[in-house]
């Protein structure tokens, strides 16, 4: 029995009103319960509503506690695989770039600024929300743990 369990059971709560206060799906809180890893994002909002540690929650993790680190393979490939994307995404803009800037100078008959400032500013602005969707992926922006805050800020306000 992982402790998330016994903590629940200790308040006499079931897990649909776990997942109400935790803002988790009810999935989750099974799947937490019977052992399967969890990420940092729902550890720290269950720590939140039981009011406790991440390290009081679950034992025998990839975790280093004093740093609020967890090792979450699945989230590292997904973040790799996503950076691995943008790279090439940039590689093939550069190139394609660079191709029409030769174009521009080496054929006088086929000047034609526009294209060029099209196809870099379209498609620059193609990589740039590439770029803002790794950010959020490696910083966790607007994850489960930023809806928690919210929520607990909100329900703070109103009490």
């Amino acid at each position: 029995m992982t402790n998330v369990r016994v903590m629940r059971e200790q308040r006499a709560w079931s897990q649909e009103q776990l997942a109400e206060f935790s803002g988790l799906s009810i999935r989750t809180i099974q799947r937490i319960e019977n052992g399967s890893n969890a990420t940092i994002e729902s550890l720290k909002s269950l720590a939140a509503v039981f009011d406790t540690q991440l390290s009081e929650l679950q034992e025998d993790r990839d975790m280093n506690i004093e740093k609020g680190f967890v090792f979450d393979e699945e989230l590292v490939k997904e973040y790799v695989k996503a950076r691995r994307k943008l790279v090439s995404h940039f590689g093939a803009y550069l190139f394609v770039l660079g191709v029409m800037v030769a174009i521009f100078f080496m054929e006088p008959q086929s000047r034609n600024s526009g294209e060029l400032v099209q196809v870099g500013f379209g498609w620059g602005i193609g990589v740039l929300m590439h770029f803002f969707y790794v950010a959020t992926k490696r910083y966790q922006l607007f994850s489960e743990d930023w809806e928690v805050d919210q929520l607990r800020q909100k329900v703070m306000k109103t009490h």
